[in-house]
C-alpha cells in the first residue's frame, strides 16, 4: 500500500495540474482496505475535489475496486459524443469485464457522489494514517473489503450515495428513475460476478 497516494497533499498537486474542465480519476483496490482506510481516502480526496464521484472498476468480492473521479465543475457527460467515441474503440476480449464498449455500461458503474464529511478523519503527508493502519486492518483483523465486509458495505454505504450532481448528462442531473435504474443494474452486475 502506497499511502502517499492517496493524501491531501498528492490530490492537491493533480488539482492544480488540471485544466478547468480536467478529471483526475484514481483506482482504490478495496480488496487491501478496510472501511476506514477506504473512507479515509475518499474523504482526503473530497476535502480537495469539490465534485467527487464514485464508480466501479471490477464487481467482484473478491478483487473489488472502486474509482474516484474528482473535478472542479461537475463532469457533464454529452451521450451523443461519448457513444460515437466507443463506438469507435476495439472490442473488449470476451473474458475482460473491467471494459465497457456502450455509454450504459459507464452509467451501470457510477455508485454516486462522495458526500464533504465534516468530521472527516483525512489522510495527509504529515499524517499518513492510511500508511499505518492498513497493516493492522488487512492482516491483523482481516476486516478487508472483500467477501461478506464487501457486501455488508455495499449495503449499508455505496448503495446510499446519493447521487446528487456531480455527473451530469447532457447539462442536467440525472432523474431519480436513472439512478434507480443504475442501482438495479449495478446490484444485479454485483451478485452475479459472485457465482
Amino acid at each position: 500500500m502506497t499511502g502517499y497516494l492517496y493524501t491531501v497533499e498528492h490530490y492537491q498537486e493533480a488539482l492544480k495540474k488540471l485544466t478547468p474542465n480536467g478529471i483526475f480519476t484514481q483506482w482504490i483496490p478495496l480488496w487491501q482496505l478496510g472501511q476506514k482506510e477506504f473512507e479515509m481516502i475518499a474523504d482526503s480526496f473530497a476535502k480537495v475535489f469539490p465534485h467527487t464521484s464514485v464508480f466501479y472498476g471490477k464487481n467482484d468480492f473478491k478483487w473489488s475496486i472502486l474509482g474516484l473521479m474528482g473535478s472542479a465543475l461537475p463532469i457533464d457527460v454529452n451521450f451523443q459524443s461519448l457513444s460515437a467515441r466507443l463506438e469507435q474503440q476495439p472490442s473488449p476480449l470476451p473474458k475482460d469485464k473491467s471494459w465497457f464498449h456502450a455509454i450504459d455500461d459507464l452509467f451501470d458503474l457510477y455508485t454516486g457522489d462522495w458526500p464533504k464529511r465534516g468530521d472527516a478523519v483525512l489522510n495527509t503527508d504529515n499524517f499518513p494514517r492510511v500508511e499505518f493502519s492498513t497493516p493492522i486492518t488487512a492482516w491483523t483483523t482481516n476486516q478487508r473489503l472483500r467477501y461478506q465486509t464487501l457486501e455488508n458495505y455495499k449495503n449499508m454505504v455505496l448503495d446510499k450515495l446519493p447521487m446528487s450532481g456531480n455527473l451530469l448528462i447532457n447539462g442536467h442531473s440525472l432523474t431519480q428513475e436513472e439512478s434507480d435504474k443504475i442501482r438495479r443494474n449495478q446490484k444485479f452486475k454485483f451478485e452475479a460476478s459472485r457465482k
